[in-house]
């Protein structure tokens, strides 16, 4: 506190709570229980915390939130992906930090969702936007261009958009997998994304191919899938070839368990038959047997970022694209040597 005034973070540090606690129960927002606010108010009190009016007087003339809108038939599964279970905890407690609330609405697809910018506009209901999986000729991106609304993508549309985007490396992210499983031995690498209408995995269908051929293989198990189902038939498909994959690398966390239970019933042993390496390091990576090898990243300090970009965008400071998080594996029982065939 060498400045002298006293800041949200300082009275979540001492009330030992979130700087989003401490943003709810200050401005008399819901989200906290009424004890708690009463105990960060308290605190608050004693530090000699008063509001920052200047700060207010800007933010007065917005809305004070910003929106995601999350599209149905991008959610595999029918639920919600696990990507933004990791990924909103940072969004929302970066926004909470700075008074912004994070408005959540759902729509059936990307078209629905134009619409949906367009009346939160016209309505003054949010500020700026947050957009995530984006796909192939997505309208939601040159929608957000037309109607001039602050919007950070996430994801790397660097090349199909000059809306600013926090993108992650796709491509060293699939190289570390196919190079870990390459220095064990295996010569057949299988990798199943999901949907391929999406930006991120086509780049990393590309970058696997690239990986395999720089580590002297031949990419022939690569595909994109959809649902629990059609992950399945994928996989059986390519066991039945005359030469299988003997490690498989599969981008959805759900499906990777999912994948562990059908090898299982097929009465394939991990890793001893087949090795397997999941995407985003999930509390039951390490919990499940045998512990799930995984591409790990930060998704919560991803969420951090994002919205720390469309913070300095609404303050009209300068905002272009950005690397986030980089991966790093995580090594554990469900990848080991290629079995000799």
């Amino acid at each position: 506190m060498a400045s002298g005034r006293v800041t949200i973070a300082d009275i979540a540090h001492r009330a030992g709570v979130s700087t989003s606690a401490v943003s709810y129960a200050l401005n008399d927002r819901p989200g906290v229980s009424a004890e708690t606010r009463r105990r960060i108010v308290a605190v608050a009190d004693t530090m000699g915390w008063r509001p920052n009016s200047s700060a207010r007087a800007i933010r007065s003339a917005r809305t004070g939130a910003v929106g995601l809108v999350l599209l149905q038939s991008q959610q595999p599964h029918a639920r919600t992906p696990d990507f933004l279970t990791a990924f909103l905890p940072g969004l929302e407690e970066e926004l909470a930090g700075h008074d912004v609330l994070l408005a959540l609405h759902q729509v059936p697809d990307a078209m629905a969702a134009t619409e949906a910018y367009r009346a939160w506009q016209q309505s003054r209901r949010i500020d700026g936007a947050i957009v995530t999986n984006p796909t192939v000729a997505d309208p939601r991106l040159p929608c957000l261009e037309e109607l001039k609304l602050p919007a950070i993508v996430v994801g790397d549309t660097r090349r199909v958009s000059n809306l600013p985007c926090v993108w992650t490396d796709d491509s060293y992210a699939v190289r570390l997998a196919v190079d870990h499983l390459s220095s064990l031995g295996h010569r057949q690498i299988a990798r199943v994304g999901m949907r391929s209408a999406y930006l991120h995995s086509r780049a990393r269908g590309r970058a696997f191919d690239r990986a395999m051929r720089a580590a002297g293989l031949q990419p022939r198990f690569n595909g994109c899938t959809s649902s629990l189902a059609s992950d399945a038939a994928l996989v059986s498909r390519w066991l039945a070839d005359p030469d299988p994959p003997t490690a498989l690398i599969h981008e959805d966390a759900l499906g990777t368990v999912h994948a562990m239970m059908t090898l299982r019933n097929r009465g394939l042993t991990i890793p001893a038959d087949l090795s397997l390496v999941g995407w985003d390091d999930f509390p039951w990576s390490p919990a499940v047997s045998p512990t799930i090898t995984t591409v790990r990243r930060d998704l919560y300090g991803y969420g951090r970022l994002v919205a720390a970009q469309l913070l300095r965008l609404l303050d009209g400071e300068p905002v272009s694209h950005v690397q986030g998080t980089t991966a790093e594996l995580a090594i554990r029982e469900s990848t080991g040597p290629a079995p000799q065939r």
